[in-house]
């Protein structure tokens, strides 16, 4: 399945488009000379298409198509590949090649982060969720939970997440070839909070993705799930060895970024384990391979080493110095035009507020606390904002302020809220 014909060049010299119409719906049959023909223009054996559905196999090579295009950073020809698709399928008909196409559709949509369009072309497989396998389900509702979590409509997301959740429970996904979904599974765990969990399915996941049918990009993905979850775990040894696999994985095999990034999560993990000296140097070389990259579309990523180190120079004392790390670190999120995720510009604002209160500047602290909620409320993290909430509001007392009431009852708003979306 390689050629991306269209179907007039499919059928050129063997029929018409509405006598293979008719082939497809069992109205009319395909002479033996034909079916040699269209196996030849199909590159495949006759025997697979005897029997077969001409039109599957010709989705498939459209499907194919549009994945190459997109591939060679032709995002407008894959879409369109794919549209020309879904106005040919019946869904009431044909479900599986419709939900086929339209995950697609999706993939692309996720890997532009155009997560609006994720969840509005999702929508559409909604009428079918009756008629969807347990797998189906999972990767609906997964795919949905997360494009609301990234929209900023995390409550949404999560309910999405456990529609999710129940729908893997009902698989029973022993083979290697649902690596992805454990994969999955793991990711939406984590943002949950079930850590514990995340960590059984990332491991799950890691030993499927030693199968030779998965690239060396899904073992280190997963192994890098797996030394993350262990972190939140405070298994900090089993986490730091993960992550310096992955890290000689990477470099080995000049993968610069995912080398950073995971350089990155190294070295922070060795200054909670007390290997100063060792973090440090772990994070300078994380560095260097991230200006290497200078990836905008990853500024999160980019950023968070040069946060590390304005945290460390701060608990040292050297303010100057954290503040030279904060202003690069504020460059690269200005720069992302998308804006990099909201907890790095939140961790960002909390570093500032943490050098003004070593500093003695309570007023800049403040500020810099209720710039952070601001960027929580408008992300509806309930979590970070109560955090932050209930600091300002010792704070505020602390100085006699008579807001100090108001954001204790708002600290306790989202504490209430953390635990009705986070809890369910």
């Amino acid at each position: 399945m390689s050629k991306g014909l269209k179907l007039e060049e499919l059928c050129r010299g063997i029929c018409s488009v509405s006598q293979l119409s008719k082939i497809e719906t069992g109205k009319a049959q395909a002479t033996d000379s034909q079916v040699q023909e269209f196996a030849s223009r199909f590159g495949v054996p006759v025997g697979a298409l005897q029997g077969e559905d001409f039109f599957a196999h010709e989705v498939e090579e459209q499907i194919q198509l549009s994945r190459k295009a997109f591939h060679l950073k032709k995002p407008e020809q894959s879409f369109a590949i794919l549209k020309r698709l879904r106005e040919s399928i019946d869904p009431e008909k044909r479900r599986d090649l419709y939900v086929k196409v339209v995950l697609d559709e999706v993939k692309n949509y996720k890997a532009l982060s155009q997560w609006q369009e994720v969840a509005e072309t999702l929508q559409e497989l909604l009428p079918y969720d009756s008629h969807l396998s347990a797998v189906e389900r999972f990767e609906l509702w997964g795919l949905l939970g997360v494009a609301y979590v990234r929209m900023k409509q995390v409550e949404q997301g999560c309910q999405y997440y456990r529609k999710a959740q129940a729908a893997f429970d009902e698989c029973l996904l022993e083979d290697p070839k649902y690596m992805k979904l454990y994969y999955m599974k793991s990711d939406q765990l984590f943002t949950m909070g079930d850590y514990r969990e995340a960590l059984r399915c990332a491991e799950i996941a890691l030993r499927m993705s030693q199968e030779p049918e998965y690239s060396l990009e899904w073992r280190i993905a997963c192994q890098g799930h797996v030394a993350t979850a262990a972190s939140k775990l405070g298994l900090y040894e089993e986490s730091a060895k993960h992550f310096q696999a992955v890290v000689a994985e990477a470099a080995a095999n000049q993968f610069v970024f995912q080398e950073a990034l995971y350089l990155t999560n190294l070295g922070l993990t060795y200054l909670v384990m007390g290997r100063m000296s060792e973090g440090r140097e772990v994070l300078h070389k994380s560095l260097s391979r991230m200006e290497l990259v200078q990836d905008v579309q990853n500024g999160f990523f980019w950023c968070m080493p040069y946060l590390i180190f304005a945290k460390y120079h701060v608990s040292m004392g050297e303010y100057r110095t954290a503040e030279e790390y904060l202003s690069r670190a504020d460059e690269i999120l200005k720069s992302s035009p998308q804006g990099a995720a909201y907890l790095t510009q939140g961790v960002a604002c909390e570093i500032w507020a943490e050098s003004a209160k070593r500093q003695g500047k309570t007023s800049e602290q403040i500020q810099h606390l209720r710039e952070a909620l601001r960027i929580y409320e408008e992300h509806q993290a309930p979590r970070e904002a109560f955090e932050r909430a209930a600091e300002l509001a010792d704070l505020l007392e602390e100085r006699g302020d008579a807001e100090a009431l108001e954001m204790y009852r708002l600290s306790l708003q989202y504490a209430r809220k953390y635990d009705r979306i986070f809890a369910g």
